[in-house]
This record gives C-alpha cells, sequence and structure tokens, in this order.
C-alpha cells in the first residue's frame, strides 16, 4: 500500500484521487467503484428531461470534495456543458483538481471558495488532520444545524477560505446546482437568488444541516416543487416546467 494518504482509485466516471483514510466517500468509491450512483443517474435523467434540447449547459457543483460528481456531471448527455466546481477545504480541493486533471476534462473549472451568501469574506476554521480516519466530507465550515463531521482537529492550526456569491459569476446558462455545503446550503441559495431566476436551474440539495425553513420560503418564493430524493437530500424542479411528473415522490411542504 501507498504511504501518501492520497491514491488513486477507479470509479465508475472515470480515475479519482481518494484519502485512504476516508472512511465514507473514499472508501465507497474504493470498495464499489462509485458514490452515490443513483443520485448522479436521477440528476443525468432530470436533467435530460427538463432541458436535453439546450445545445449548452452550465452545472454548478457547490460543494464537489475530490470530483467524485464533478466528473460525472461533465460528461452529461449535451452538446456543450461547463461544470463550475467549489470546494472549500483546501487539500481536498487539491484533490478535486487532481481528479479533474487525470480525466482530462477542460470544461470544468474549479474554484477553492465557501460559496456563500456574500463575497470576499474570509472564514477560519480549525484545521482537520487528514492522516486520521473521518468522513472528511462532513466537515463544517461554519457551524450547522446538526453537526457531525467526526475527524480530528489539529490543536492551535487554523484553516482559512474566502466566500463567494454565485450571483458574482453572472452565469446565464446554469441549469443544475448541486449543493452539498454542510450546513450552508441556504446561505448558497441566498447568494444565487439573481442566478436562479433568471436560470431557472434544477436545484439538488441537501438539507438536514442547514436551517431547512429559509430553505423552504426560499423555494416557494421562487416557485419551485420540491420532492424528498435519497436523503438527505431533495430535488427542487422550476413550477413552469411541468412536463416532468414525479410519481410516488414525497412532496416537500412549504
Amino acid at each position: 500500500m501507498s504511504k501518501s494518504r492520497y491514491v488513486v482509485a477507479q470509479s465508475e466516471y472515470g480515475p479519482v484521487i481518494i484519502n485512504r483514510f476516508d472512511n465514507m466517500i473514499g472508501q465507497s468509491i474504493s470498495q464499489y467503484g462509485w458514490w452515490e450512483k443513483d443520485e448522479i443517474e436521477l440528476l443525468r435523467w432530470f436533467l435530460t428531461a427538463c432541458y436535453g434540447s439546450e445545445p449548452e449547459v452550465e452545472i454548478l457543483d457547490i460543494g464537489a470534495y475530490n470530483g467524485v460528481y464533478t466528473i460525472a456531471l461533465a460528461r452529461f448527455p449535451f452538446p456543450k456543458v461547463t461544470v463550475h466546481a467549489f470546494e472549500a477545504q483546501r487539500e481536498i480541493f487539491q484533490m478535486l483538481t487532481g481528479t479533474v486533471a487525470l480525466n482530462g476534462l477542460d470544461n470544468v473549472h474549479c474554484h477553492h471558495k465557501a460559496v456563500s451568501s456574500e463575497s470576499g469574506k474570509t472564514l477560519q476554521f480549525p484545521a482537520v488532520d487528514y492522516d486520521e480516519p473521518a468522513n472528511f466530507g462532513s466537515l463544517e465550515i461554519e457551524p450547522a444545524v446538526k453537526p457531525d463531521f467526526d475527524g480530528k482537529r489539529l490543536e492551535g492550526s487554523m484553516e482559512t477560505v474566502e466566500t463567494i456569491r454565485i450571483d458574482e459569476l453572472a452565469l446565464n446558462k446554469v441549469r443544475l446546482m448541486k449543493i452539498d455545503t454542510e450546513g450552508m446550503e441556504h446561505k448558497v441559495l441566498s447568494g444565487a437568488a439573481d442566478t436562479i431566476g433568471r436560470c431557472r436551474p434544477l436545484i439538488f440539495l441537501e438539507y438536514e444541516k442547514t436551517d431547512f425553513e429559509f430553505v423552504k420560503a426560499f423555494l416557494r418564493d421562487a416557485k419551485y416543487r420540491s420532492y424528498y430524493a435519497q436523503r438527505p437530500n431533495i430535488l427542487c424542479i422550476p413550477g413552469e416546467i411541468d412536463h416532468v411528473k414525479i410519481d410516488g415522490a414525497k412532496s416537500v411542504k412549504y
């Protein structure tokens, strides 16, 4: 076994750099060759069903981790796909960029940023020991409703990352936003309000750690209908897209 904490594992969507001490996402890729494959294929189906006739789409992978979603999203079946992948943890961001490079994906733009409701703010959080087993993808950058990070912190060492609002990017063809930011999902939505109103993307959002009441109010006001997908996520569809039906899924009550 390599003495490095990082190894390359083969996933169903291409090679992925993993931390061999990662006991969740990395372990799943190493053992099974995938992470949340059902969710990825669900998003592929819905994006195609809702926007399949469009020649160009932009996809936002917010909380991209090591790129396990990113490399799949970048290969979705459209003539032109551009993915913006955001990751706040510096060491995990380096894994993300390495994964993208290994897959030769020139349609992916990686951002070492914490997506939030304001831009240019510096967030500080205790640094993580990446040589001790943990679910590194569950790290909370800010206090969350239900924190569950199980890793070891490096005493006396702090990590910093700058925030960014999605609206600052002024994107015009966003058709999917996947948001997994360990409690900051409500802030992501707030900072993307103009983009959501202009582009009307599908939104796939983790809800258990965030301010879910804010999220529901935001989606209601933005005229989205939402459904519980594989826990702990919801799938949100613009209300005007009425030709796509979801039979049997539980609706999110606003």
